[in-house]
C-alpha cells in the first residue's frame, strides 16, 4: 500500500527501482487525492493488480470486500 509517494525526478531513480524489484502479481493500494500523472502510468503499466484511492475511506471498503 502506498501512501502519497512523491515522484520528483529527484526521486523516480529510487523509487522505480523498488517498483521493478516487486512481484508484478502482487497487489498495490495507491492513496493519493492527485497522483502523480507518471507515478500512476509507471504503476497501472507494472502492477496487474493496481487500485488508486483518492482518499483513505475507500480503503476500507476495499479491505472489507466480501468478508
Amino acid at each position: 500500500m502506498l501512501f502519497g509517494l512523491s515522484y520528483w525526478h529527484v526521486d523516480r531513480n529510487e523509487i522505480d527501482e523498488i517498483l521493478l524489484s516487486m512481484d508484478n502479481k502482487m497487489e498495490v493500494r495507491f492513496v493519493n487525492p492527485k497522483p502523480p500523472t507518471a507515478l500512476d502510468a509507471v504503476l497501472t503499466s507494472l502492477f496487474k493488480n493496481y487500485i488508486h484511492f483518492s482518499n483513505s475511506k475507500l480503503i476500507m471498503e476495499d479491505i472489507t470486500d466480501g468478508k
